[in-house]
């Protein structure tokens, strides 16, 4: 995956510099794309934009293992789960409206135990609506 990101580099000086970059801070990467997505695959497709992007603006990182660099890096990963998250989110919320609507006998529930419906209700509805259905 590396190698990817080194073709996009024009200098020798600039693909040392990437691949120490990308050393230093594909753990961290991960880590916060994983807290944020809840999903292995999410977290790493979030990693890999994270640093294709970076790859593609190469110019706008200074010194590697500065402050600066660690907040730029974590801001884009960031943003890229939040994306990855609220569109996953959005599509299981639609499969589970289509199951419903297909339902005709009123049986979509019965196929759901309630750790599941709990799990469910957690990821889409805010703290303020879970209150409000738990009363």
């Amino acid at each position: 995956m590396l190698n990817m990101f080194l073709t996009l580099l024009d200098t020798q000086e600039d693909k040392e510099k990437f691949t120490y970059l990308y050393d230093t801070y594909k753990n961290l990467m991960y880590w916060i794309a994983i807290k944020k997505t809840n999903c292995i695959e999410d977290a790493e497709e979030c990693v890999q934009d994270t640093f294709f992007y970076a790859a593609k603006h190469f110019d706008r990182i200074g010194e590697v293992d500065s402050k600066r660099t660690k907040c730029y890096l974590s801001t884009i990963v960031s943003g890229f789960a939040i994306d990855i998250y609220n569109k996953s989110i959005n599509e299981s919320t639609a499969e589970f409206n289509q199951e419903i609507e297909n339902d005709s006998d009123g049986d979509a529930f019965n196929e759901f135990d309630s750790v599941e419906i709990s799990v469910m209700i957690d990821k889409i509805l805010c703290e303020q609506d879970k209150i409000l259905l738990y009363l």
